[in-house]
């Protein structure tokens, strides 16, 4: 996603400079659907955290633990609510593989 996000800027900039040359004024924004944030869009989030981040480094220290601990419990209540799950053992899993929690 950075490489190609890399790539969408520098033809951006490229393109705004060929017009700058040609002496042109641009009046440029950025645009108001970038590649990355659609991809961004439907990616999981809990407490403003992307689980797809938290899961690849769960020792990563959080800006707002206690907003992610709220959110992955209102996340974990509605889908045990919604599933025939044990809820008990889901949140002693979760727990455990992330004690840092258990410390807010």
């Amino acid at each position: 996603m950075a490489a190609s996000l890399s790539a969408q800027i520098a033809t951006m900039a490229s393109d705004l400079y060929r017009e700058q040359v040609k002496g042109r004024v641009v009046d440029w924004d950025v645009p108001e659907q970038a590649s990355g944030q659609q991809e961004m869009r439907n990616e999981p989030q809990v407490g403003g955290i992307y689980v797809r981040l938290f899961l690849k480094d769960p020792k990563f220290p959080l800006r707002n633990p206690k907003r992610f601990l709220e959110g992955l419990l209102d996340q974990y209540l509605t889908s045990v609510a919604a599933s025939q799950y044990d809820g008990q053992a889901i949140m002693l899993d979760i727990l455990v593989m992330c004690p840092n929690l258990c410390l807010q």
